[in-house]
């Protein structure tokens, strides 16, 4: 009658036990969801009726099938490697040491062939770290202080098929576009460049990136993987003298149907949309209705393929940065304009992340108000989600790692309440909570925040 329902045992398929004694809050007799563990199988437990009685119905007893890690300060603020299965119990700290007790600080997770390879400090540097199976000591693979296999300031790492392509320093302090197959002996540098190599991304077995040439030139490059197959696309029609990428680095690409979309600056000196097939004569800029005139142009970034188009935020002739797709054809480009509930200035859309049937993204409100937004790619289909208890976005320059885990969109977000906090989300605002006692710091700073949460997730050995 008090509202509550206290659950101390299970009995059914798949499991026969005790599940940790726990309350389940029942508000004016509404239904809510909660999960509970029977030993390390999450349960959600679902209780509707009237205060002080109703039905209990069990969902799932099965195990997970993937988890999730991310960046994230422990106690003492000091950068750690933490694991969830979208569940709080199975929310935890690995580490945040290196195996010779040293601070780990991890960042740049990717999943390689089922297993999890990210960056982590070594002798003021980074060095190249994988986390097999169960393990929960992470081994180096290469780093400065790795014998025979050297290499600092990693970062851009980008998986493709069975391999972490990253960009790095040699031995003899040059950049490079390097690659790893998880082992020691299968980390090299393919081959040296002139500056760093950013935004790798994989089209049609190779990778495409951004580096400035010797002539200082900011184009675009491919990459086979070998020494002879990386070259410079050199000579595209219509793009500008310093190069077809420009002066803007970071901006992105996404692949779509076997050729990749991005930001190009062309003749005139205007970014625009740009797709290419990963050669010269397949390099071109495609002609964009209402986009922004000037230098700037469209300025296209935050791309992010969704059911055979690219999102992607832009600039409008009216002023407005907006919500775009393409389906990368002049025809196929255009702006959802008119989008109910969105600032007068366009949602400035950032963070695009698909989920399920919809892409979830950071965007401003029509109160000038950061928010958590959802699109089908269409303007109808396009809103934002409110009344989010505790859910305070200060800025959208932080990286919120928006990532599926075991049917639940988990990100890193403010609370209200203060600090940072593990949030999980099914796309609904009923349904987008903080993850019970998920790890906080409070007053953790915006600029420590950006630099350590990162999310990657990958398949239960």
């Amino acid at each position: 009658s008090d509202g509550s329902l206290e659950i101390t045992s299970y009995s059914g398929a798949n499991d026969t036990g005790s599940i940790e004694t726990q309350d389940l809050e029942l508000p004016n007799g509404k239904s809510q969801i909660t999960r509970y563990t029977n030993g390390e199988r999450p349960l959600t437990t679902d209780y509707s009726g009237p205060e002080g009685s109703g039905s209990i119905t069990n969902h799932t007893t099965t195990t997970s099938d993937s988890v999730g890690y991310f960046v994230f300060p422990d106690a003492n603020g000091n950068n750690g490697l933490w694991v969830t299965d979208g569940t709080v119990k199975g929310t935890k700290l690995i580490t945040n040491q290196t195996a010779d007790g040293a601070s780990l600080n991890p960042a740049n997770l990717s999943v390689v062939d089922g297993e999890l390879m990210f960056t982590g400090s070594d002798q003021g540097s980074n060095g190249l770290f994988i986390l097999t199976g169960n393990s929960t000591t992470p081994i180096e693979i290469a780093g400065p202080s790795v014998k025979n296999h050297y290499a600092s300031v990693i970062f851009d790492t980008t998986a493709v098929d069975s391999l972490l392509y990253f960009s790095a320093y040699d031995y003899q302090g040059k950049n490079g576009l390097w690659v790893s197959d998880g082992t020691p002996n299968g980390t090299y540098e393919i081959t040296e460049l002139n500056s760093a190599p950013s935004a790798i991304t994989a089209i049609n077995n190779k990778v495409i990136f951004e580096n400035i040439d010797t002539q200082g030139q900011n184009n675009l490059w491919v990459s086979d993987g070998t020494p002879a197959g990386t070259a410079e696309l050199a000579g595209i029609k219509g793009a500008n003298s310093s190069g077809v990428w420009g002066t803007f680095s970071g901006l992105g690409m996404a692949e779509l149907d076997g050729k990749v979309i991005f930001s190009g600056l062309n003749d005139s000196g205007t970014y625009g949309l740009w797709i290419t097939d990963g050669t010269v004569a397949g390099t071109m800029e495609i002609p964009v209705q209402g986009a922004a005139e000037g230098s700037l142009g469209l300025r296209a970034d935050n791309f992010v393929t969704f059911n055979g188009r690219v999102l992607f935020r832009g600039f409008g002739a009216d002023g407005t940065i907006g919500l775009w797709t393409t389906d990368g054809t002049a025809a196929g480009t255009q702006e959802l304009a008119g989008i109910n509930g969105a600032y007068l200035l366009g949602p400035d859309p950032v963070w695009m992340t698909v989920y399920e049937n919809e892409v979830v993204f950071e965007g401003i409100d029509d109160a000038n108000q950061f928010g958590l937004w959802v699109t089908d790619g269409t303007t109808a289909g396009t809103h934002e989600l409110k009344n989010i208890p505790n859910l305070n976005i200060k800025t959208l320059g932080l990286d919120p790692n928006f990532t599926v885990v075991n049917g639940e969109l988990m990100f890193l977000e403010w609370s209200s309440t203060g600090g940072s906090q593990l949030w999980e989300t099914d796309g609904t605002s009923a349904r987008t909570h903080i993850l019970g006692s998920s790890p906080t710091l409070l007053g953790w700073g915006a600029d420590d925040f950006a630099s350590g949460a990162v999310t990657a997730v990958v398949p239960l050995q």
